[in-house]
């Protein structure tokens, strides 16, 4: 997202649309050195990229709203679409994406949904710059707002565009799942939940589990795995962490699931999933296990060797390896 972060602030100086006095949200949005002077309320669901604790904007009206687009098609216009509901009339909008994350399409939406916008084009990327008028299409932007919210996908999961694997069910968690042959008990944890499925599918395989806890680096996964997981009769609870880091965790674990993230935007980045393997040894009990899986190709073997008593791999299979670790 740089080069539409780049943009976006280029034409936040040249247009000098910003002002102290102004109520500005960014959403999708990160701390720049063009904001530091102004009060902002910044909406960042992703641990990473958050430089503040959680803000709850949907009660506001603002008069200024940017928004820095993201590559998946139906999180970009959600957020357009909630921009639109908390902008005064005659608020100023801007929006800005990569060109290869959406930027070619702001022009269209635009027009779609009504907005007179002015398109700005460097950095390899796009920004519309726009008023808040009567010419908005409602229908449009209220049907963007429906199809990005966390809502059931085809698998009876609440997931919402964005997340990992939000329409289906993953293929490594369903293998992990189908590979568990030991009994799980005690007091748990999902490394990287996302919507919730491995938390949902042990729970309904292992009776002997007394608590569950998930972690996740977004809130909108937590928020999700909360209604996922709310009908179970043990105690549920979520945490915001960035895994990708060293953790010390208030909490040791019996047992530890977890299909560790291995990408950066398009880049593989094994290093995530290997701090998610650190973490996991840090935070499991004497004789704690872990289970995890894997793509084929991720070089986890020699961390789990070091990090863990014994390790096994289990399976391995359509791309796939899973692996059982013990403290």
């Amino acid at each position: 997202m740089k080069n539409a972060l780049d943009l976006l602030m280029d034409v936040v100086e040249d247009t000098e649309c910003l002002s102290p006095e102004k109520h500005i949200l960014f959403l999708n949005g990160q701390e720049t050195e063009t904001l530091s002077p102004y009060q902002i309320d910044i909406v960042q669901p992703f641990k990473p990229l958050a430089s503040n604790e959680p803000v709850n904007y949907a009660e506001n009206l603002y008069d200024v709203v940017l928004i820095l687009g993201s590559k998946h098609v139906k999180e970009t216009r959600f957020y357009i679409a909630r921009a639109l509901s908390v902008l005064k009339t005659n608020g100023i909008l801007l929006i800005a994406a990569d060109n290869k994350e959406n930027g070619k399409r702001l022009d269209k939406w635009c027009q779609e949904s009504g907005i007179n916008a002015e398109i700005f084009s460097g950095h390899k990327a796009k920004c519309a710059l726009a008023s808040k008028t009567n010419t908005l299409n409602e229908a449009v932007w209220q049907a963007w707002e429906a199809e990005g919210k966390i809502q059931k996908n085809k698998g009876g999961f609440y997931s919402c565009p964005g997340l990992f694997s939000w329409d289906r069910i993953d293929a490594a968690s369903r293998l992990l799942i189908d590979t568990i042959d030991m009994p799980l008990t005690g007091h748990g944890a999902d490394f990287g939940c996302g919507s919730g499925y491995l938390g949902k599918s042990i729970l309904e395989k292992h009776k002997g589990i007394k608590s569950l806890d998930g972690y996740d680096a977004d809130l909108r996964a937590l928020e999700a795995c909360q209604q996922n997981l709310a009908e179970a009769n043990i105690p549920i609870n979520t945490f915001w962490e960035d895994l990708g880091l060293p953790q010390t965790l208030c909490k040791k674990y019996d047992f530890i699931v977890m299909n560790p993230p291995f990408h950066e935007g398009r880049q593989d980045t094994p290093a995530l999933g290997l701090s998610f393997i650190q973490n996991a040894a840090n935070a499991l009990k004497r004789k704690g296990v872990l289970w995890m899986v894997a793509n084929h190709h991720l070089p986890y073997e020699q961390t789990l060797s070091h990090c863990f008593f014994k390790v096994e791999k289990c399976t391995e299979e359509n791309g796939f390896k899973v692996f059982r670790a013990e403290k």
